[in-house]
């Protein structure tokens, strides 16, 4: 069996280079919302989230935040083929007490 491998290093908010269902694995590593390491992140891409945080408006900034992650997930959802996967990671930054997972969701096609 041929394979082809292909690595982009890009943000995965367009995906141009890619036509619809031709990749069968995703590996995401995405800012996490709420955690206050990636609040500046967040906070450049969109300057409501900051000014939630700044009002200490949590639930407001959580949602602004998902909202900048979901040009994300509507790529990801176009590239897959209907038979991939996408593995996402989660979890702190390493330390003594922190542990990182794998959520793996897998598109079966029935």
């Amino acid at each position: 069996m041929e394979t082809n491998h292909n690595l982009f290093f890009k943000d995965a908010k367009k995906m141009d280079d890619l036509p619809d269902g031709c990749v069968d694995l995703v590996v995401t590593s995405p800012p996490y919302p709420m955690i206050e390491m990636w609040d500046e992140l967040f906070t450049q891409q969109n300057s409501r989230i900051g000014k939630a945080l700044s009002k200490n408006d949590g639930l407001l900034a959580f949602e602004w935040m998902h909202r900048e992650l979901d040009p994300v997930w509507n790529e990801v959802s176009r590239v897959l083929t209907k038979a991939a996967w996408h593995v996402s990671t989660s979890g702190m930054p390493p330390g003594p007490s922190t542990s990182a997972f794998l959520s793996i969701r897998i598109i079966p096609e029935f």
